[in-house]
């Protein structure tokens, strides 16, 4: 029985060694495990603050392009007006036959006619953004509601400009026969502006034909402008409230 004893030591130490090597390899496997599992939670909140970081440098690029564009608009506003007071002078001076008097204004309203002021976006954030399909970087749905808001306006605004350039290609036949060459010359000087001229003006008035379509054309032609007018002081306005949404979203 000794002997018989001694397999039955022999098989339970053999036993016990099973099991402190199933637990080595249960701890060994639970700590890797742990270090991969705890590696992914670590990676994954990195890269979660890289997203964060990225959304809030993106927020801040749209407020700055958002405040270009102000600028800009404040500007096209206050063009756009001046532009109304020229085409209205330019049509009481023909219709009341005033160009002995306002003769030089005339010319100098009628040669800024072709020049219209256009409005450009400052778009490159949400171009680039949306080009790069990575637009869902931006998780307000306020805010990306507001900048595609704002951006449906601009493009609106686009379409009228449009129309209004068809417009100025037209009265360009006008010009050339109301109006004398020469002078406009003498008007260009070495910047983007033009100077009123300084000796005596003349004006077509045999051309009645001429005339009327040039007056037809310049009545179009306010009531677009007219019409910028209001969608540039309405997108001004959706311009405000864009940049306050991503302010008060992302506190800068």
């Amino acid at each position: 029985f000794q002997a018989e004893d001694g397999i039955r030591d022999f098989c339970l130490s053999r036993g016990l060694g099973d099991v402190y090597k199933r637990q080595k390899y249960f701890w060994e496997f639970f700590m890797l495990f742990l270090a991969i599992t705890l590696g992914f939670f670590i990676e994954n909140y990195r890269l979660r603050l890289l997203d964060q970081d990225y959304e809030l440098s993106m927020a801040k690029s749209f407020k700055s392009d958002l405040q270009k564009d102000q600028s800009h608009l404040d500007s096209i506003i206050a063009r756009r007006k001046r532009r109304e007071l020229q085409i209205n002078f330019i049509i009481k001076t023909i219709e009341e036959k005033t160009f002995d008097v306002n003769g030089k204004e005339l010319y100098l309203y009628a040669r800024y006619l072709p020049r219209t002021p256009a409005f450009f976006t400052y778009d490159v954030t949400l171009k680039q953004l949306k080009n790069s399909g990575n637009l869902n970087i931006m998780k307000s749905k306020n805010v990306v509601d507001a900048l595609l808001n704002y951006e449906h306006n601009v493009l609106f605004i686009d379409n009228i400009e449009a129309r209004e350039e068809r417009l100025v290609q037209r009265i360009f036949d006008q010009l050339n026969v109301l109006f004398d060459y020469r002078t406009f010359n003498e008007m260009n000087v070495y910047d983007i502006e033009f100077i009123a001229p300084s000796g005596k003006t003349t004006f077509n008035f045999a051309a009645k034909e001429d005339i009327n379509l040039f007056l037809s054309n310049l009545h179009y032609l306010k009531t677009v402008n007219v019409g910028i007018l209001g969608w540039s002081i309405k997108l001004q306005k959706i311009c405000e409230d864009t940049i306050k949404t991503i302010e008060n979203t992302y506190q800068i």
